[in-house]
């Protein structure tokens, strides 16, 4: 396999590679997937709060900064990765199947913890039924106390990734949901890939249809 590997990239190099562009929906989707990549990877700084309660000394994190990096060089290795994933299939055009490889990439590369808590917005059995996450049902839906939870949420809120609701019926706790933008990316469920159907040529993407339709032959 490593020989096929080396020879096949070998003999694409030596190729020009095609002049390979992203619709503009899919522009789109590949920027809000690197924001959701420079998001996820952001970096939180906390410091140590004290406070006195039932004549206990008690503490808990507070955020002090959150160092977010611009999306930029994201959306460039991403663009250039669905290229070239377009490329070696033997494409010119990019399809489902690449961008769906991207998103996988994206949830898969942010703080374990971070993923964790997002994927069960993939569940609709972990979620209420407006659809959302309180801190009770992330810590049951991850495994972890209720206060980690809570730092989990309040992080992903933070970062621009989720946004914090108040619920509606007298209810003290509050309600979490992705942000517009990226509830695509995050609640849409991880499906295993069938690589030869999906690497069809002239497929139509799911990101936009719903659906995906292999219309063409498989490259040779």
């Amino acid at each position: 396999m490593r020989t096929l590997a080396s020879g096949f990239l070998h003999n694409k190099m030596a190729e020009d590679p095609p002049v390979i562009r992203e619709t503009e929906n899919q522009a789109q989707i590949i920027n809000n997937l690197a924001l959701l990549l420079a998001r996820g990877r952001a970096v939180i700084r906390t410091k140590k709060v004290e406070y006195e309660k039932d004549n206990q000394v008690r503490n808990y994190y507070e955020t002090e900064e959150v160092q977010i990096e611009e999306p930029f060089r994201a959306t460039l290795q991403l663009r250039t990765l669905a290229r070239a994933l377009a490329w070696i299939h033997g494409r010119k055009h990019i399809t489902d199947h690449d961008l769906e490889l991207l998103r996988r990439v994206v949830l898969s590369t942010m703080p374990v913890d971070r993923a964790e808590v997002l994927s069960l917005f993939q569940k609709p059995k972990c979620l209420s039924l407006e659809r959302a996450l309180t801190r009770t049902i992330c810590a049951a839906g991850i495994g972890k106390s209720r206060n980690r939870a809570n730092q989990l949420l309040t992080e992903l809120v933070r970062v621009e990734i989720l946004q914090e609701e108040q619920t509606v019926g007298g209810s003290q706790e509050k309600v979490y949901k992705p942000l517009p933008l990226l509830a695509e990316a995050i609640c849409r469920p991880v499906q295993p890939l069938d690589h030869i159907l999906d690497c069809d040529i002239g497929q139509t993407s799911h990101f936009s249809t719903g659906t995906t339709h292999g219309v063409g032959n498989p490259p040779t």
